[in-house]
């Protein structure tokens, strides 16, 4: 397995960008289950 370090440090990169991005997510999604319950089933 040949691992090249940029790899690794864009890996750790993507990975805290991921978890931003997962609780930015749920965030968005909690407004958005506010906003359209009882109003619309999509």
């Amino acid at each position: 397995m040949k691992i090249k370090y940029r790899s690794i440090k864009l890996g750790d990169l993507t990975v805290e960008k991921r978890k931003e991005y997962r609780e930015r997510d749920e965030k968005i999604n909690k407004n958005i289950d506010k906003l359209t319950t009882g109003e619309s089933n999509l």
